[in-house]
């Protein structure tokens, strides 16, 4: 997206993508599946290939903790409705609605961020969401 017209006709860029993080081993299982789910689903497997485009990959040891990747537990507030929401990001869906998909709009937005960051996307309907990541928890291999 190049920019957006506000109300009053001014034509405005949309925020810069804050920089994302990933271990080396997330990228690699994070890119089998964007390449997996490229015939079955393009819009998702692209949207998550642009992130790890753009992602700094580091060895695992050098990846802090807090990092959102595959199986963190993510808390994110909408800044829109100002509400709170804890997923767990996962390779594809599962019928929990707790769990959510990398390859969803949301879930390859919330890959590499860390707490404090902001990442601002366009959901299902095309509206403009911002939102602000609260706290990432990662499992212990």
């Amino acid at each position: 997206m190049i920019g957006h017209l506000q109300n009053d006709g001014v034509r405005v860029r949309p925020a810069a993508k804050p920089p994302i993080l990933i271990g080396r081993s997330d990228y690699e299982r994070l890119h089998a599946i964007a390449v997996l789910a490229m015939a079955r689903d393009p819009r998702g497997a692209g949207g998550l290939l642009d992130e790890l485009a753009r992602a700094e990959v580091r060895d695992d040891r050098s990846v802090p903790p807090d990092v959102a990747g595959l199986g963190a537990l993510v808390t994110f507030r909408d800044l829109t409705n100002l509400e709170d929401r804890n997923v767990r990001l996962t390779a594809e869906a599962t019928g929990d609605p707790c769990d959510l998909p990398v390859l969803s709009p949301l879930g390859s937005a919330l890959v590499g961020l860390t707490p404090g960051q902001f990442i601002q996307w366009l959901d299902r309907r095309c509206g403009e969401r911002r939102l602000f990541v609260v706290a990432v928890h990662r499992p212990k291999v």
